[in-house]
């Protein structure tokens, strides 16, 4: 049953905004592909030229024989001359929406702040194949990243993995993989209002309904397609909040929205790492909804520039 947010929870610098989204109907695996087209039709009517960026797209090898080419995107300053560091930039898209032609803001205004080269990884979606594809997609092309560090003129000891939403989830899972594997090294990861928690169990994602914005029935049916035809426990890899051990990742900054219902798992999986010694800098951002990024005013602008600012800290060290 839909539980719609009150006005009054909701902050008032984004009451007016908030007010004009329209409901959002639920998409299903049946429904996930149309879902998809739909949206990357809707973003291309705000795609903006960036003349001062330079794109270049490469098909690389998947990491084992049997793994399909994984396309990246890489974004940097034209004429860049310079050594650079890097923003692994993983969109988001609960696992079924996104693509990196309409998914770069994210990294150009990393770009643009910090000097950094983006590259970002095109993963399969749940509908073309679910757990574990997009997990190995962007392992892929991180080593990949690292090991052309000298043909991409970049500092392979400072990469950032920086995701939104689905994309955040897929950052937490590609340090706890790059963890435990001992390669590659990660500087810092920015996982952004995540997806990590596929029980979908918490307080929030029962309350946070509202299907004016992203709710806990869709997040429901997102893990379900992310994960159809997985048998037995679920594993960490797929659902970082899972892990039982959160030592040894990298430094980390991350918000989440007060309206958001992964916000619980958020503060949850910020405590742990805590505990378990990592460096953290987490956020929850009052009266704001999950993606409340794209009503672009000065809290917005805010929530950007201290992103970029951590970005900048980690790339100066």
């Amino acid at each position: 049953m839909e539980n719609r947010i009150n006005e009054a929870r909701v902050h008032p610098a984004f009451r007016k905004a908030f007010a004009s989204l329209p409901d959002t109907p639920l998409v299903t695996m049946e429904t996930a592909q149309a879902a998809y087209e739909q949206n990357c039709e809707l973003l291309k009517r705000y795609a903006r030229p960036h003349d001062d960026i330079s794109t270049v797209d490469r098909m690389i090898p998947g990491r084992l024989p049997e793994d399909p080419e994984v396309k990246v995107r890489i974004l940097e300053k034209v004429g860049r001359t310079e050594k650079a560091p890097v923003v692994f930039y993983i969109h988001g898209g609960g696992m079924y929406l996104g693509n990196v032609e309409n998914s770069e803001g994210g990294a150009l205004m990393a770009i643009r702040a910090t000097d950094c080269v983006a590259v970002m990884p095109e993963y399969r979606l749940s509908w073309q194949a679910p757990y574990p594809a997009a997990i190995k997609d962007c392992y892929a092309a991180l080593c990949w990243t690292v090991e052309h560090a000298e043909e991409l003129n970049i500092d392979p000891d400072k990469i950032i993995v920086y995701g939104v939403s689905a994309g955040g989830g897929l950052a937490a899972a590609l340090s706890l993989l790059s963890r435990d594997l001992g390669y590659p090294k990660i500087a810092a990861q920015i996982p952004l209002q995540p997806m990590l928690d596929a029980r979908c169990c918490t307080k929030s994602m029962q309350d946070i309904t509202d299907l004016r914005a992203w709710n806990g029935p869709q997040n429901k049916l997102a893990w379900d397609m992310y994960l159809s035809g997985l048998e037995g426990e679920i594993p960490a890899y797929a659902s970082p909040a899972l892990a039982d051990d959160f030592s040894g990742l990298p430094q980390t900054y991350f918000y989440i929205g007060e309206l958001d219902p992964m916000r619980d798992e958020a503060i949850t999986y910020a405590q742990k790492l805590m505990e378990a010694g990592v460096i953290v800098d987490f956020r929850v951002v009052g009266g704001v909804w999950h993606a409340f990024e794209a009503a672009f005013n000065p809290m917005v602008m805010e929530c950007i520039g201290m992103t970029n600012s951590f970005i900048k800290s980690v790339f100066d060290e």
